[in-house]
């Protein structure tokens, strides 16, 4: 499935938020998001370290994946002000066997509920208009926080996995999303 990209049009309401595909816009939130010490340690250095390659980040990683395979990471914004919070969606990577939840919040927004909410969004639109059956999920074994979330959502463990040209593996988790999935809704 194949999903139009349209600036700024909210894809998935989840309570207080609304996840939308990212735009140039977004560039100097991009640069902070992933220059967070939480990103750098538990996702790793992308190279954007400036606004210009937060630019080229959305241009290059963020917009293809909306196009070629229909997912992809939305911005998370507040539905109240409008304020981002974060990043959560869906990707397909090569070496997973199914699509993958992924979730980032500037370190100013934890504690908020906005993570759950934002994910339990992401399984309803991947279950309802995405028409998948499972998910993965990849965590870095050191990131309680997110494997305590994966937990919650319903995930379950299922050994590790190491990505290509990494030395270090990662926990391994699934999902089944079925017509009776909780999520939170």
């Amino acid at each position: 499935m194949t999903i139009e990209v349209t600036a700024g049009t909210c894809l998935v309401e989840a309570g207080r938020l609304s996840l939308r595909h990212f735009t140039p816009d977004d560039a100097d939130f991009i640069h902070e998001l992933l220059s967070e010490p939480g990103w750098l340690r538990f996702i790793g250095d992308r190279g954007v370290d400036s606004r210009e390659s937060a630019l080229a980040f959305i241009r290059d990683k963020l917009v293809p994946a909306y196009r070629s395979r229909g997912l992809g990471f939305l911005a998370v914004e507040r539905r109240s002000d409008g304020e981002r919070v974060g990043m959560c969606g869906l990707v397909k990577r090569d070496w997973l066997e199914d699509a993958d939840l992924g979730y980032a919040l500037l370190a100013r927004h934890e504690g908020y509920g906005y993570a759950i909410e934002a994910a339990c969004g992401v399984l309803r639109h991947a279950r309802e208009r995405c028409g998948l059956s499972r998910l993965a999920a990849i965590v870095d074994p050191d990131n309680t926080r997110s494997r305590l979330l994966l937990e919650r959502l319903g995930f379950e463990r299922d050994g590790e996995v190491t990505p290509p040209d990494e030395a270090v593996p990662l926990c391994l988790y699934r999902f089944a999303l079925g017509p009776s999935a909780t999520t939170g809704d």
